[in-house]
């Protein structure tokens, strides 16, 4: 009768030795949920490197990929450039020899005033002679 209830015996004994484990653990039933974000750029440039891996927690500001920089370093140049030559071109407005340039248009632009009041004077007087009948 013993070795017909054996197992019987065997299976309470069993989970007692199971149920008695001292590790610490923790266990959870269920799901976990992740939040997803797409991320996008306004330039057109190629990835040279991804550098997190997927399911890779990342921290706000660190760098996820780094960009072709061939593009950006160009556009740089360029804009150096056009800021030097602005800046030129501001130096040379602002120069003590503009100043004596805007002398000569101001006192040109006087005598060109002069010219047109005495013209508007005498634009009379030449009228009356062109209308009037000349003798042959």
């Amino acid at each position: 009768m013993f070795s017909r209830y054996n197992h019987l015996l065997l299976f309470p004994l069993l989970s007692a030795l199971i149920s008695c484990d001292n590790t610490p653990g923790v266990l959870f039933s269920g799901y976990a949920q992740g939040e997803f974000i797409y991320l996008s750029h306004e330039a057109t440039e190629k990835i040279d490197a991804i550098l997190v891996k997927k399911d890779e927690s990342v921290r706000k500001g660190q760098a996820l990929v780094r960009m072709e920089s061939f593009n950006t370093e160009n556009a740089v140049r360029i804009e150096e450039k056009n800021y030097r030559a602005e800046a030129a071109s501001l130096k040379d407005l602002t120069s003590g020899e503009r100043r004596e340039e805007l002398d000569v248009i101001r006192s040109q632009l006087t005598r060109a005033r002069i010219a047109a009041e005495l013209a508007k004077r005498q634009l009379p007087s030449i009228w009356i002679h062109a209308t009037s009948p000349q003798p042959c």
